[in-house]
């Protein structure tokens, strides 16, 4: 004859005959029994809402920043892919290329402490016989000044118009990118699911619950391994049953399937006997039901038990925890330690 059966949370032994031991014992014969039927009063729950997930590659690991796009390897390499497309680029590349830079015309030299701009041999001599060399005037200098600068200013122009047409084009494009990602983000509500597509495709590595329009690492499981919805949610007419459970990723995936989701004592120590419904399933296992019109909630007590139960529970534990069974229907699992 056993007298002990083994906590599946703690690993330890407890004495059957206890009221630990009886719950355990009633939670593992209805975890095992009961079929999962809709029952005939239920509400349908086809159309109950599923949390929105927004997946994206941040770029980095950790907690995302939602105001402010940071911009991934890959993202500036297509920006840059674009900019080598473009046909307005191309062509001021080729403007640059064919731009020759105009030689400084003027020369000045000292003749006898005498400023000669642009001397020239002539074919004329002094008395001497000494050939002569003419000067430009300063008017002829000033204007083969101005045509230097002008022809100057164009060659620096087409030197560095690609440069600033490409500043131009990639603040462009990543104005237009950081837009887009704010407006993606700004759809954001508290119970959305953030998935980092830098870190996520290993279980629920990557993902990140929201509220209070930022998001917020997941709690740990049962193990402490794996995440699981944060305390102070709770199912309810915004997060109806199965609200996280049906959220659907681009590469993580949650751990426990079906997901525990969590419900606040704020909806349980409402409940009053009259509120449940007892049910028996085929295997005898009683079970007591409450229908929402945002989910169902099986327990496995007997219905003149079941609200002397609950205050039990809430003694005992801190938040309790439901899994989908099928759709808008969940039953209670073995509460966290």
């Amino acid at each position: 004859m056993w007298n002990t059966i083994v906590n599946p949370i703690t690993g330890k032994k407890v004495n059957l005959q206890s009221k630990k031991g009886q719950q355990i014992i009633n939670r593992y014969l209805y975890q095992v029994g009961g079929s999962g039927k809709v029952e005939s009063n239920q509400p349908n729950y086809e159309n109950l809402s599923v949390a929105g997930v927004f997946s994206y590659d941040f770029g980095v690991e950790g907690l995302p920043n939602l105001k402010e796009k940071h911009f991934t390897d890959r993202e500036e390499e297509e920006i840059n892919t674009l900019l080598s497309r473009d046909d307005d680029y191309l062509n001021l590349l080729n403007e640059k290329e064919k731009a020759e830079k105009p030689t400084k015309p003027n020369v000045t030299i000292s003749i006898n402490g005498k400023k000669c701009f642009n001397p020239k041999w002539t074919n004329k001599t002094d008395e001497h016989g000494h050939q002569l060399i003419s000067c430009d005037t300063l008017g002829e200098v000033n204007e083969t000044e101005t045509i230097y600068r002008e022809q100057l200013a164009i060659y620096r122009k087409k030197n560095t118009a690609p440069l600033i047409y490409e500043k131009k084009f990639i603040h462009m494009e990543k104005q237009k990118k950081t837009d887009e990602f704010l407006d993606y983000f700004s759809k954001v509500k508290d119970g959305d699911i953030i998935e980092n597509l830098s870190e996520s495709g290993y279980r629920t590595a990557g993902l990140y619950v929201t509220r209070y329009g930022g998001p917020e690492h997941l709690d740990q499981d049962f193990y402490q391994e794996w995440g699981i919805i944060n305390e102070g949610f709770s199912l309810g007419p915004n997060f109806p049953v199965g609200y996280w459970n049906n959220a659907v990723f681009e590469n993580a995936y949650w751990y426990r399937s079906p997901l525990p989701e969590p419900v606040g004592w704020g909806w349980l120590d409402k409940l009053k006997k009259e509120d449940f419904t007892e049910k028996v399933d085929e295997s005898g296992n009683i079970t007591s039901i409450v229908y929402f019109d945002w989910g169902t909630f099986i327990l496995p007590y007997r219905k003149n038990d079941v609200v002397k139960e609950i205050e039990n529970l809430k003694v005992e534990y801190y938040k309790l925890y439901f899994e989908e069974i099928s759709r808008g229907v969940a039953k209670l699992v073995f509460p966290e330690e």
